[in-house]
């Protein structure tokens, strides 16, 4: 049985692009259940290697395999949010995110929505009303030039977005769940 990494190699290359296109150090998380049976957790740490004319000449990629104590609860707590592909899935976790025009509130509304929570559900989530997420919404969609929820939503996923975890999302999930 071949390992779930080899499959995911078009995803490494568009994490480098992401590198290189943003000129900075990035983190990225891939979880991998391999042949063993086994979850494999792996933070790869992916920075610009600059020439002396400072042109980006390539990316330095450093990963460690997190501890396995660790990995089954964080893998419990992203299993739950309903991104998973066969037997592996990735996320990045950008401090710029790519629409960095949003508050760290709004950011988190949208993760959740691309994941196909409600309003309702983001309000109990964050204990907050409807209303204050459904403005989080409305300034979502207002902000990223679209007329629906749908619009932006697609956006996100035309523009490669919808692996992106905001670092505050992120560290909740990681606290709540270590």
């Amino acid at each position: 049985m071949r390992c779930a990494a080899v499959e995911d190699a078009a995803k490494f290359v568009q994490d480098d692009l992401h590198v290189v296109s943003t000129k900075r150090e990035l983190h990225f998380f891939y979880i991998y259940h391999y042949a063993d049976g086994n979850a494999h957790l792996l933070h790869y740490i992916k920075s610009p290697f600059f020439n002396n004319s400072g042109n980006i000449i390539g990316v330095c990629c450093q990963a460690h395999e997190l501890d396995t104590r660790v990995i089954s609860k964080i893998d419990h707590a992203i299993l739950r949010l309903g991104q998973r592909s066969d037997d592996h899935y990735s996320f990045s976790i950008d401090t710029h995110y790519k629409f960095s025009n949003l508050t760290d509130k709004e950011s988190a509304v949208l993760f959740y929505l691309l994941r196909g929570r409600s309003a309702k559900m983001i309000a109990l989530k964050f204990a907050r009303s409807k209303h204050i997420v459904e403005t989080h919404i409305a300034n979502i969609t207002a902000k990223l030039r679209c007329q629906t929820v749908d619009q932006f939503i697609q956006k996100v996923f035309d523009d490669g977005c919808e692996n992106l975890i905001p670092p505050h999302v992120f560290s909740d999930l990681i606290a709540k769940h270590t």
